[in-house]
């Protein structure tokens, strides 16, 4: 029968040999009742009084697995200390063919076992109740004595031998000082600030927080009172701060906790981050004030402005302007055109495929095979500067590309059109009078908005959104009674009758800063000569990547009368000369100033058109790059998975609903493939399709490809579950006997599925056989010299002992010395062996020599020869109890102390395992410690004497 162990201890004051303890004494038990002990669960400083225990409920739970027979604990108070806990998970035990047994309590299976088992549960309830109690009384009376009762210690304060608090003359001044300065009327912050930069830390020895500050401003320990539980204690701690000081300190928090907040909650305005100065460019934020009246009115208000830096910007009132800003925002949501374009956008985007990503994948490789090849002539010999030089370019290309492969492989989720459609018109379905769902309104679609005086511009989260409010709407606005009470600065009396010309400027996203630059400083004085001037960035909706910037240039027609104007005032004769001087130079600076703009202008044109040719034709280079001239494919491996159902099942209605997709992207995805490979793949017809020949001889290599990619995710996953997979050991003789055998069988017992290839080698063998890639790791004995990259950890002590036949029974009661053992005849392993090695030197190092007699090839083979009366040998102790047991052997003892032996794991640091070896290899080296070897000697040695 199998049986699993469960170990607990309640508190951390007590230690861990109380689980080495109950796990020896439950190993015992088992070993003298044939049970077969499979796993450990172990649950460290967790009281019993609650089922809250992480391995209690992975035991409970895995004992549904039907993996064992059997729970094991020291005593029944281990599992449970209340009675209902115990019934509940006894009867779910029970359910699952489960029995609970206590290896040191003895319960019969009769009537009486019942009520023996019941008196034993309700002691051990009773036992912690009482233990609780006992507790809370001797706390209760260290309190009214002034001593610590446990928790943090406040800072400030140290506890001394006897358990009584004591002032820190080091950090109690720093304490004093805070109630000072919060005092006075520093913040909160300002003190957390002040105390990071004299160094000080916390009790953990981490930076002060705010948290720290609040707590220790809040603290009345720091006047002396102690308090525990319900109990309050005065001028048990000596005081560090006085209570008139502390009184007024409570006061302050008190206020400044109920006072209003120190900044505007911008919580409360909607387009915060949003909004912008039409004028300056900088960011608005909330402002308010209070009237006569005591109401509260609140704006809006430049950056700039406020710092008092220029801007003339003039306040705008909060309410009106949000509400103008989400009625806009919801016409457009309203908009079925505008809805259907979005969508066709996100569509599109979606749809792009990725041709970088096989490009590089396929650079990489070229790369590792350059370096590879380097590192080859180097070993032939062949190392010049030359050489050098180009396995570092070699390997900062290999860099470079590996990068570049891990962005391309952020791939964005895939959504469908009907999500899409449903996703954006839901919003139609928001409630404008609550503020939530007026805030997401605004997130979703806002990009920025520009506020002027005459104007609103609103810039929305999709191309081609821009939309200007003019003043007849603010003044349509204003009459319904929602506007702004604000005097706004008339529009211009020909920006209605004025006809523009547009001139459009498409730059990459390096250009953007420059482009808003140029706007903000060129054109800020474009207002003379009749211009405007709408600075649009146009991110793509749903991707958030900022790919243009749109600088749009009014041109109006109304500054071409500027020189008929000077004309018509120089002609006709009616003003004075200086004022006629005065126009002609105004007339001069202004076209100079027109032509400096337009050279600008076509400046940053022609480096934009740089940009998008070098873009073009770098694209180009990619696409013939490694082909001499030869066009290679790069096609997405998603549609050649689309391709390969559309074929299976020569449906495209099918293949999207196998892929969990809709029918128009899966033909669009098919008229892109075609369109790549440059040929026609399917004939359409109503009843389905029909794969044309050059459909056929894809398919047919597609779908053993895919198959292929079938079966290895199927391996994978079964491997990941432990289901399948194989480990390769090697592993010596002795430590195969002694140790690794039993955890074979266990590993077997919970993984059936794992196949096992155990190589019989000796230590030298089997380390070699790691080294070079030959098993996932070795199990072997020591004395082993292991290589650098190879790492060896012990995983069990144990000693040998000196045997004879029968024949020898009269010197098991003498002890020997080395050099006596001259006299008798001795058998050991060969000359090559560590074991041969060890003990040679064990000779020498007693003055003595080594000469065996008979040579074996195995430590079987040695046993035999012992039995068979040929000699003495030195054998494990593991391997020689079952024959002494019986009689065949005995033992003989030494006045030199042989020297302790250790089964260990090697395995390669640097080669990682399957899942399976780690798995085992986990469980190896998770095992309990052993106990030194000098006990179990002396153990072995009164047992043979008896």
């Amino acid at each position: 029968m199998t049986a699993v162990i469960y170990a607990r201890y309640s508190s951390d004051n007590q230690r861990e040999e109380s689980i080495e303890g109950q796990i020896r004494e439950c190993t015992a038990y088992a070993e003298k009742n044939d049970l077969t002990v499979v796993k450990h669960y172990i649950d460290r400083a967790i009281s019993a009084k609650t089922d809250n225990r992480p391995e209690f409920q992975q035991m409970i739970k895995d004992s549904d697995k039907k993996l064992f027979d059997i729970v094991l604990v020291w005593k029944l108070d281990r599992f449970a200390r209340n009675r209902y806990d115990s019934a509940r998970y006894k009867t779910q035990l029970k359910k699952n063919s489960v029995k609970l047994v206590s290896a040191t309590e003895i319960i019969s299976e009769g009537p009486e076992g019942i009520i023996l088992e019941s008196v034993l549960e309700g002691y051990a309830e009773y036992y912690s109740a009482d233990l609780s109690e006992k507790v809370i009384r001797g706390m209760t009376e260290n309190a009214l004595k002034g001593k610590f009762t446990g928790g943090a210690i406040p800072f400030g304060y140290t506890i001394n031998a006897d358990r009584h608090f004591e002032i820190d003359p080091m950090t109690a001044p720093f304490v004093a000082e805070t109630f000072q300065r919060y005092n006075d009327g520093q913040t909160m912050r300002e003190i957390r600030d002040w105390l990071n930069e004299k160094g000080i830390k916390n009790k953990r020895g981490g930076p002060m927080t705010f948290n720290t500050i609040q707590h220790m401003l809040s603290n009345r320990r720091y006047i002396g009172e102690l308090k525990y539980r319900d109990i309050l204690i005065p001028d048990a701690i000596p005081p560090i701060v006085s209570v008139e000081l502390f009184d007024d300190v409570q006061k302050k928090m008190l206020k400044n906790k109920k006072a209003p907040a120190r900044r505007k909650a911008e919580d409360d305005y909607l387009l915060t981050t949003k909004l912008h100065c039409g004028y300056c460019g900088a960011l608005m934020f909330g402002e308010s004030g209070t009237s006569r009246t005591g109401e509260v009115h609140r704006y809006y208000k430049c950056a700039t402005a406020k710092k008092h830096k220029g801007c003339k910007k003039k306040t705008v009132r909060k309410q009106w302007l949000e509400d103008l800003v989400v009625n806009q925002t919801m016409q457009l949501v309203r908009d079925d055109a505008a809805m259907e374009s979005i969508i066709a956008k996100v569509m599109e985007l979606q749809d792009r495929e990725n041709t970088n990503l096989p490009l590089y994948e396929k650079q990489l490789r070229d790369a590792e095979s350059g370096i590879q090849n380097m590192l080859n002539a180097i070993q032939a010999g062949i190392l010049t500067s030359s050489t050098k030089e180009r396995l570092e370019q070699l390997e900062e290309t290999k860099r470079e590309l590996e990068a570049r492969i891990a962005e391309e492989k952020l791939a964005k989720p895939k959504v469908t059109e009907e999500f899409i459609r449903f996703w954006l018109l839901r919003f139609r379905k928001l409630d404008m009078r609550l503020k939530d769902q007026r805030q997401a309104l605004v997130d979703t679609f806002i990009n920025a908005i520009y506020l002027y005086d005459d104007k609103v511009l609103i810039t929305f989260n999709y191309k081609e959104g821009t939309q200007t409010i003019t003043f007849e709407n603010v003044a349509e606005a204003t009459s319904k009674r929602n506007g702004s009470d604000l005097d706004c600065i008339p529009a211009p009396k020909n920006a209605v009758k004025s006809k523009d010309f547009m001139a459009f400027l498409f730059c990459k996203p390096r250009l953007h800063g420059f482009c808003t630059v140029f706007a903000r400083s060129v054109f800020s004085v474009s207002d003379y000569v009749g211009r405007c001037i709408a600075l649009q960035s146009v991110p793509f909706f749903a991707s958030g990547e900022q790919s243009q910037a749109q600088l749009c240039l009014h041109f109006r027609v109304g500054m071409f009368d500027l020189p008929l104007t000077f004309y018509r005032l120089l002609v006709g004769g009616k003003a004075l000369p200086f004022v006629a001087a005065l126009a002609v130079l105004v007339l001069i600076g202004v076209l100079f100033f027109n032509f400096l703009l337009q050279f600008s202008i076509a400046v940053v044109m022609i480096r934009a058109g740089i940009e998008c040719a070098k873009s073009i034709l770098h694209k180009a280079a990619m696409r013939f790059l490694h082909g001499g001239g030869r066009h290679i494919m790069y096609v997405d491996w998603e549609y050649y998975k689309i391709f390969y159902y559309v074929a299976k099942y020569q449906n495209f209605t099918k293949a999207a609903r196998v892929l969990g997709n809709n029918q128009p992207n899966i033909t669009h995805s098919m008229n892109r493939l075609e369109s790549q490979l440059n040929c026609v793949l399917f004939i359409r017809s109503n009843r389905g399709v029909t794969l044309t020949p050059e459909g056929e001889m894809l398919y047919s290599r597609i779908a053993s490809a895919a198959v292929q990619i079938q079966d290895a995710e199927e391996e994978l996953s079964a491997s990941a579950t432990l289901e399948h997979g194989t480990i390769s050991i090697s592993a010596t003789e002795t430590a195969l006997n002694i140790y690794l055998s039993k955890k074979l069988r266990d590993f077997h017992t919970e993984y059936p599925g794992i196949r096992l290839r155990i190589s019989n080698h000796s230590t030298p063998q089997a380390v070699l056989a790691v080294k070079n890639g030959e098993v996932d790791f070795a199990i072997v004995s020591t004395p082993a010299e292991i290589e650098s990259g190879l790492k060896m950890v012990e995983l069990k002590p144990f000693y040998e002992v000196l045997v004879g036949g029968r024949t020898f029974t009269a010197l098991a009661s003498q002890s020997l010395t080395l050099k006596e053992l001259r006299s008798y005849p001795l058998i050991s392993l060969s000359d090559e062996s560590v074991t041969r090695s060890l003990y040679r030197q064990f000779f020498l190092d007693h003055g003595a020599v080594l000469k065996p007699d008979t040579e074996a090839a195995t430590t079987d083979q040695m046993l035999t020869l012992v039995k068979s009366e040929l000699g003495l040998a030195f054998v494990p102790e593991p391997m020689a109890k079952e024959a002494l047991e019986r009689g065949e052997l005995v033992q003989l003892h030494l006045q030199e102390i042989i020297p302790t032996r250790s089964i260990c794991l090697v395995y390669d640091r640097h080669r990682p395992l399957n899942t399976a070896a780690r798995k085992f290899q986990q469980m190896l080296t998770k095992a309990d410690p052993p106990r030194p070897a000098a006990s179990k000697q002396t153990e072995s040695i009164s047992f043979v004497s008896q």
